[in-house]
């Protein structure tokens, strides 16, 4: 798992392999992705929008951006959690993501730059 904590917003992230929706003689290779949001501050949040970086073994890196986590922008109390997961597909067995959710802080409307650790994506087949 890979964690990371900014602003008292704590960020973790476990990935794993999709071998039922993976290609790989098309090299086409299916990543999930679980993100867990926990807010320790004080002070309920917003998340607005996320900002992705995506490199792979093929490609050249890309960016990908967006309103919402999986079309929700989740208010998160303090001492409470959001969970969601998502798919990242890739020309290759493995790569890496790194990036940043974009919130407010609802008390006083101050705007966060949440950052989420970079992790990688890696088909089991490659730790052999």
């Amino acid at each position: 798992m890979y964690t990371a904590i900014t602003n008292d917003i704590e960020i973790q992230v476990a990935t794993h392999f999709a071998p039922e929706y993976s290609v790989p003689f098309s090299d086409e290779f299916l990543f999930a992705y679980h993100i867990r949001i926990t807010n320790h501050g004080s002070v309920a949040i917003q998340v607005l929008s996320r900002e992705w970086h995506i490199h792979d073994g093929v490609t050249k890196r890309r960016m990908v951006a967006g309103e919402g986590l999986v079309g929700k922008q989740p208010h998160i109390a303090p001492g409470h959690t959001h969970e969601y997961v998502s798919y990242c597909n890739l020309k290759s067995s493995f790569g890496r993501m790194a990036g940043r959710f974009f919130a407010v802080r609802k008390a006083d409307g101050e705007e966060l730059q949440l950052e989420v650790p970079a992790f990688t994506l890696l088909a089991p087949h490659l730790l052999n």
